[in-house]
């Protein structure tokens, strides 16, 4: 299953449930929209483990670098990035630990203190992103923020910026991405915050979706003051377009050069 189909199946599970239908009729069911695309997909290079599970992975089945981080996440909160064998023994140390926290703090469907992932470590530089599915299921790209790390260890959420620049230079390309995922689904009217990395060759790679909402801990107001928007009212008049502000244009100093 590909990183694509993955995060397919994650947006899906958030409306399905054993017990009841969902209320988004274009959904589906996760089943027939994963039978519709597992013949065409290549290998994961994601796996999606219980706590007992990972401490029993052979370290000779691993390929670093790689990360461990809860199934469903918040703020960095039990991400671990792995370089060798002596990472991953710390890693599952701090995640005994944490597992207990996360339990005390937060339900099991903000942070998931019973599945975790291994994944990839994927280079590059880091971008978030909020959008919106419109009732015709065309992404809507409200916020792209640019989310530098100090070292190639750390895992915390303290940066975030924007600019003109980053907006012109991947707002066309994150819709691109933002299209196949819904065109696979047939997603409509629907929030996300979506996580990639942009590699050295120039490639996105998505390392997490997020349906239901946009950027937390008021990150997504940005979009007031930067471009004089309000997200939530975009989304939920169903608005398509808006422009960037002149005086962000004039005075911007963080566009890529």
């Amino acid at each position: 299953m590909s990183s694509i189909l993955w995060t397919i199946n994650f947006i899906l599970s958030f409306f399905i449930d054993a017990n009841a239908k969902t209320n988004y009729e274009s959904l589906h069911t996760g089943h027939d929209i994963i039978a519709k695309y597992e013949n065409k997909e290549e290998s994961s290079k994601s796996f999606n483990v219980t706590f007992d599970e990972l401490k029993k992975t052979s370290l000779e089945s691993l390929k670093f670098p790689l990360v461990i981080k809860p199934a469903a996440g918040f703020m960095g909160f039990g991400v671990h990035i792995i370089y060798n064998d002596s990472d991953w023994k710390s890693a599952l140390n701090s995640l005994e630990d944490e597992i207990k926290r996360a339990q005390v703090m937060f339900e099991e469907n903000v942070i998931s203190s019973s599945r975790f992932l291994i994944e990839d470590y994927i280079q590059g530089e880091e971008f978030a992103i909020d959008a919106y599915y419109d009732d015709q299921g065309q992404p809507v790209i409200l916020n792209i923020f640019q989310h530098p790390y100090i070292d190639s260890k750390d895992v915390r959420n303290r940066i975030y910026m924007t600019s003109v620049g980053i907006m012109i230079k991947y707002m066309a390309r994150f819709a691109v991405l933002l299209k196949q995922i819904g065109d696979r689904a047939d997603i409509r009217n629907l929030a996300v915050h979506m996580e990639v990395r942009v590699t050295q060759e120039e490639e996105i790679v998505q390392i997490e979706v997020n349906p239901l909402r946009f950027s937390g801990w008021c990150t997504t107001d940005v979009a007031r003051y930067a471009w004089g928007i309000n997200v939530y009212e975009y989304f939920m008049n169903n608005k398509k377009r808006w422009k960037f502000s002149k005086k962000i244009r004039k005075n911007d100093k963080l566009s890529p050069s």
